[in-house]
Formats: structure tokens, C-alpha cells, sequence
């Protein structure tokens, strides 16, 4: 009897559909995503798949659903021996003598043995034996395909598993990452800002000291001589008394030893480093003791205060520390 009269299931019936090729594209492609992820489902269309390759045999099948099953079995190099298995079991079955069974309950035990070595039934039972060793060794050969395939499909998820995890941690770490360099190239912003302002007021002295450095002619010049570092002998800078009636001082910086740099820049700050005069193009001058540079300042740029001033030779584009004075001003 064909598989419609044997009480199906909705799973075996959208199953033995699917089979014959009477569903949807759209339903055909969401049971043969099942097939890879549901193990049971997978056992349950082996099973309707036999059903039907036994329907076909016994001739339960319509023509049309025959050639349905055809069609299906034809795809697969695999399926078409299992069909093919099937039909050769059945035409074994049918030979002469097979079903055959004596009706005389008399007969005595010798007779029935006897029975059993006659040519037609030896040779149905030789080839029912061999239809159906083959056919296990069919079905050992597809279970271990089966098993191994199922083996590989659980491998290929669990490495798509890992590597979408692996993926997500990378994801995670390098957000962390950029989360950090921006908040460092904030706090760095922050303090080029500070940079910057600060250069900025060391801009504006240096602005206000080259609009009052004019030519003296003959205003008041007050000179002072400075040695590198503290004066000997005593820890306190040099004190410059500065008159009242000075426009601008006069500042020799004395050198420590000979320099052979063809130029000087001096800068002038104070106690706490902040910019307030700055000259270049300076030269050097030999005098009784060595070698000096002198700086004209004015006066208006100092007010009571420790100060220190920097001599750096020019070397190309390059500048280097030569000497460091200290001193401190006081105005009477």
C-alpha cells in the first residue's frame, strides 16, 4: 500500500513532497537548510526516502509520481543504486519457489528437508542472500558516509562559530585601542594649547621690545658685566642697579673659553622661564680679559625681578647653548 493510505504524519507528508518535487522554491531551500542542522529531520527523510524506493518497487506509486521519483533518484549516482538494490531484492523474491510452501501437513521432516534442496528454491534463497549481503554493505557504506558527513558539517559550524568569536574579541580590542589614542591626542591637544599661548606672550614681548628698541642716540646707557653661572663666591646673581634717567642698559657677557661661532642669539627670561626680550645677529668682541658679546636692552622691558639670559652660538641652522647668566634688577 502506497504511503498516502498509512496514516502520515505533516512532517512525512512535506517530506515525501519534497522528495517528488512538488514544493516551492522557497520551501525546497528552507527543509535543505534542515538537512544540515537537524539531525533528526535528516534521519526522517532517509526514512521517507525508503518508503518511497519500496512504493516504487511494489508499483504503489502513480506514473506521475513514478517518474517524480525517477527524476529525484536519477541526481544522485547513490540514490540510483539504492533504487536499483531495492528493485533487483524484489525480482529475487518473486523467483519460482520462493513463497512456495507445502500444504500437506503430513509430511514428514525428511520430506521438508528434501523440499529445501530442490534447484529453484536454492537458487532464490542464493540470490536473496546476495541481494541483501549487498545491500547491507550498501547501507554500512552510506551510514558511514552519513556519519561523516554529519562529522564535517558539526566541524565546518563550530570553526564558523570560533571565528566569528575571534573576529568579535579583535573588534572589541582594536575599539579599545582607538578609545585610548583619542583620549591621548586629547590630553596632548590640551597641552599643545597651553605650548601655544605660552608662545604666544613670548611673541607679544618680543613684539613690545622691538617697538622700544629705537636708536638710543644719546639717551642714557648704564653698562654691566656678567660672567657665566653665579658670581664667585656668592650664591646671590649679579645685582644691575638701573637709574631712573636709563633708557637702556648695556650688557656684556663675558665667555668662559674661545668660541668660534660667526653669530649669537641671546634671550632674556625670567624666574619663572617666561620670554621677554630676544635679540639675533649678535657678534663676538675680544676684550682685555677674552672674549665678550654685548646686548643693548632697554630698560623699559626689565622691571624688578631675577632674570636670566641665554647666549646660544648659530651654527648653520642650528643653535647651541654657549653660557647662561643670572642677575637681578632693581630700579632706584
Amino acid at each position: 500500500m502506497g504511503m498516502e493510505g498509512s496514516g502520515l504524519t505533516a512532517n512525512d507528508t512535506l517530506i515525501r513532497s519534497f522528495l517528488l518535487g512538488e514544493l516551492a522554491e522557497e520551501q525546497r531551500e528552507s527543509l535543505e537548510a534542515r538537512l544540515f542542522s537537524e539531525d533528526d529531520f535528516y534521519a526522517d527523510v532517509l526514512a521517507v526516502q525508503e518508503e518511497l524506493a519500496d512504493d516504487y518497487v511494489r508499483g504503489d506509486l502513480t506514473a506521475k509520481e513514478r517518474s517524480q521519483l525517477q527524476d529525484y533518484f536519477a541526481r544522485s549516482p547513490r540514490r540510483q543504486e539504492r533504487l536499483e538494490f531495492a528493485t533487483a531484492l524484489a525480482q529475487a523474491m518473486e523467483q519460482p519457489g520462493v513463497l512456495e510452501r507445502t500444504e500437506a501437513k503430513s509430511e514428514s521432516w525428511l520430506e521438508s528437508f528434501s523440499a529445501l534442496l530442490r534447484p529453484g528454491w536454492a537458487y532464490a534463497a542464493t540470490a536473496a542472500a546476495l541481494v541483501l549481503f549487498v545491500i547491507a554493505g550498501w547501507l554500512l557504506i552510506q551510514n558511514r558516509r552519513l556519519s561523516s558527513g554529519i562529522e564535517q558539517a558539526r566541524g565546518e559550524r563550530d570553526s564558523l562559530q570560533q571565528r566569528s568569536t575571534a573576529d568579535q574579541q579583535f573588534a572589541e580590542r582594536k575599539a579599545k585601542e582607538l578609545e585610548e589614542q583619542i583620549a591621548a591626542l586629547k590630553t596632548e591637544g590640551g597641552q599643545l594649547k597651553t605650548d601655544i599661548d605660552q608662545k604666544e606672550k613670548e611673541l607679544e614681548n618680543l613684539r613690545r621690545a622691538s617697538t622700544n628698541s629705537k636708536p638710543l642716540g644719546d639717551t642714557t646707557l648704564s653698562t654691566f658685566i656678567l660672567t657665566p653661572g653665579l658670581t664667585r663666591g656668592n650664591d646671590e646673581p649679579e645685582k644691575l642697579i638701573i637709574p631712573s634717567s636709563a633708557k637702556a642698559l648695556r650688557i656684556q657677557l663675558d665667555l668662559e673659553r674661545e668660541e668660534k661661532y660667526r653669530g649669537f642669539v641671546a634671550e632674556i627670561r625670567t624666574a619663572r622661564g617666561n620670554l621677554v626680550w630676544s635679540h639675533s645677529g649678535l657678534t663676538m668682541h675680544r676684550t682685555n680679559y677674552g672674549q665678550a658679546v654685548a646686548i643693548v636692552v632697554p630698560a623699559n622691558v626689565l622691571s624688578n625681578g631675577e632674570y636670566e639670559v641665554t647666549l646660544k652660538g648659530v651654527s648653520g641652522r642650528d643653535f647651541q647653548a654657549v653660557g647662561y647668566y643670572y642677575f637681578i634688577t632693581q630700579r632706584r
